[in-house]
């Protein structure tokens, strides 16, 4: 069994470790997401080299409540010996392992911006390395993806989209600002990447190209897409904002009726012309690891 690993926040001084989430409102609220994951895989699911072995081993990093791995991805995957399903979130695990079990799908504790050789000893290396909607929730995008790169076999290949610059984000920060989300603020902060702050597109392609280099991934697709959110139905919208939300789950009911509220008027005003500092993007990326070095 593993060590309880909570996402822990300490509100003394307003740092946390790793989100905490209202696993059930987020597998209720999580069809933007899966619309997009969807796009990305019929794109890209044809550009994975073939290999005719059942035996290979594939990893989903931020499996989040498993569905999209059981219901989703696997029946797009190639036959394989099973795909090992992590999360940093242990509330998000404990409803996959609830409500998302498959024979071919392990679920374990990962925080890919942490040390993964523990990982890589217990499970060995990765044919494919999958990840949605998640490495944007690491400070240290190098050092995620140097990590993806220890976690993939010799020319393994993976296929990683996640928030580039994020109207999220943006709605943290004006949350931080209002005195009664203060106490919150570095929880917020703490969970945005730096390519929220580059100065426009062309700098967060540069970024996220020097960072796939200094890891060994050798990319085939480095693309930045530009998503337009969905508001035809805002109450769902702002369900999944709340779902995403790292203050949420650490709020007291009262806070959050309230901050419900501030949700709501903000992400109201998004239907506007102008309301963003840059245009809502999406990083798509298709690489193979270049690192040959197998680890004992």
């Amino acid at each position: 069994m593993l060590p309880e690993r909570r996402a822990e926040s300490n509100m003394n001084n307003g740092t946390s470790k790793n989100p905490k989430y209202n696993s059930q409102l987020y597998a209720s609220n999580d069809e933007m997401q899966r619309e997009l994951n969807l796009k990305v895989l019929n794109l890209l699911e044809m550009a994975f080299t073939p290999r005719p072995t059942e035996d290979q081993q594939f990893l989903d990093i931020g499996c989040g409540t498993g569905d999209f791995t059981r219901d989703w991805l696997l029946p797009r995957c190639p036959p394989c010996r099973r795909i090992v399903a992590v999360d940093a979130s242990e509330e998000m695990l404990s409803y996959a392992r609830q409500n998302s079990t498959h024979s071919n799908i392990e679920y374990d504790y990962l925080n890919v911006g942490e040390d993964v050789s523990a990982f890589v000893a217990k499970y060995g290396k990765f044919d494919r390395v999958y990840s949605f909607f998640c490495l944007n929730w690491v400070k240290d995008l190098a050092e995620a993806l140097k990590n993806v790169s220890t976690l993939l076999a010799p020319s393994g290949e993976c296929l990683l989209a996640f928030p580039a610059w994020s109207p999220t984000r943006m709605l943290w920060r004006k949350m931080a600002q209002l005195d009664r989300w203060k106490k919150f603020a570095k929880v917020f902060e703490g969970f945005v990447p730096k390519s929220q702050d580059l100065e426009d597109d062309k700098a967060r392609v540069l970024y996220l190209q020097d960072a796939l280099r200094a890891a060994g991934l050798e990319p085939s697709t480095c693309e930045l897409l530009f998503v337009r959110p969905n508001f035809s139905k805002p109450e769902t919208y702002i369900d999944m904002q709340l779902s995403l939300n790292p203050a949420f789950a650490l709020a007291t009911p009262e806070e959050k009726e309230a901050l419900r509220l501030d949700v709501t008027q903000e992400v109201l005003k998004w239907t506007s012309e102008g309301v963003y500092s840059a245009r809502p993007s999406l990083y798509l990326v298709h690489a193979k690891n270049q690192n040959n070095k197998l680890i004992d």
